[in-house]
């Protein structure tokens, strides 16, 4: 009888480190206290080295990644029927909606307006 060998699958590092801080904000960026900070004290580590580990792995500052996730759920929201500004904007985590329609019309060239 000929048994078949299953090779695990082998998760490098920064694979791992990925999907951890993609999994942390997906479950936080509705926060609107959720920051760098906050992820870094999830994480098990101190900003610093969680911002020196996002620049070096994914090229990108903590801040970026959360505010752009949130951007991207914003524009899923308008695509599923939202209409308010300031309502989207305060259920992806924006405490400023001015800032969040610079930075949605920005990030996606639309002009959304409040």
């Amino acid at each position: 009888m000929q048994q078949s060998l299953i090779q695990p699958k082998l998760v490098l590092p920064e694979e791992a480190f990925v999907e951890s801080v993609m999994k942390h904000i997906e479950t936080g960026y509705t926060n609107k206290a959720f920051n760098t900070e906050v992820l870094a004290e999830i994480m098990g580590v101190s900003a610093k080295q969680l911002i020196r580990k996002c620049k070096a792995v994914l090229n990108s500052h903590p801040e970026q990644l959360i505010e752009n996730y949130r951007l991207r759920k914003a524009r899923l929201m308008f695509n599923s029927g939202a209409t308010s500004v300031t309502e989207t904007a305060t259920a992806v985590g924006f405490t400023d909606v001015d800032r969040f329609v610079k930075q949605y019309n920005s990030v996606f060239s639309e002009n959304i307006k409040k």
